[in-house]
């Protein structure tokens, strides 16, 4: 037997394992994170262990008045801001006595980075009927894109809709194209 049969069979071998290797490795790191929920109860962009940093009440725990003035704030912004895109998860908060915009981008981009490699897209402020709307969009690199095609916005008002002027309202976003 000849050495040209057997190099043939070493490239083969590892051409296949490379393509093993690389087809794993895109399941891994590509499809499968597309696949999971952003804002699941286990996994969220401002996980309770580190609420503490920034202590939140959810607006669904809040009364009916405040929950739907507050809700309706953040979906006008949200469609304003993004109108080709529609919302398919939602999460949000009220922060009472400050408004701590930094620390939600910093909270929340470490998160999206770590668990589906989304990064920083746009970090910006607009005007939505008359208010201020922080805004921050995160999404994955042009490969992850061609498995996963949603955006995470993070939305924050610095609101007056309750008598304290230091509240904060804002919401994550999971949305896709319209």
């Amino acid at each position: 037997m000849g050495t040209k049969p057997i190099k043939k069979l070493v490239i083969t071998v590892v051409a296949v394992l490379l393509v093993v290797v690389l087809g794993i490795g895109g399941y891994l790191q590509l499809y499968k994170p597309s696949q999971r929920d952003i804002l699941s109860d286990t996994r969220k962009p401002l996980p309770a262990s580190q609420q503490e940093m920034l202590p939140v009440t959810p607006v669904s725990q809040l009364p009916e008045p405040y929950r739907t003035r507050f809700s309706d704030a953040l979906h006008d912004a949200v469609h304003a801001i993004k109108p080709d895109h529609h919302v398919i998860q939602e999460q949000m908060y009220v922060k009472y006595f400050g408004y701590s915009w930094a620390l939600v981008r910093k909270l929340s981009g470490e998160y999206l980075h770590r668990d589906f490699g989304y990064s920083e897209t746009a970090d910006a402020t607009a005007q939505v009927d008359g208010e201020g709307v922080d805004y921050i969009f995160w999404q994955g690199g042009w490969l992850r894109r061609q498995f996963d095609d949603r955006i995470v916005m993070a939305v924050g008002l610095a609101t007056m809709l309750l008598p304290d002027t230091g509240t904060m309202i804002f919401g994550y976003f999971v949305m896709r194209p319209a």
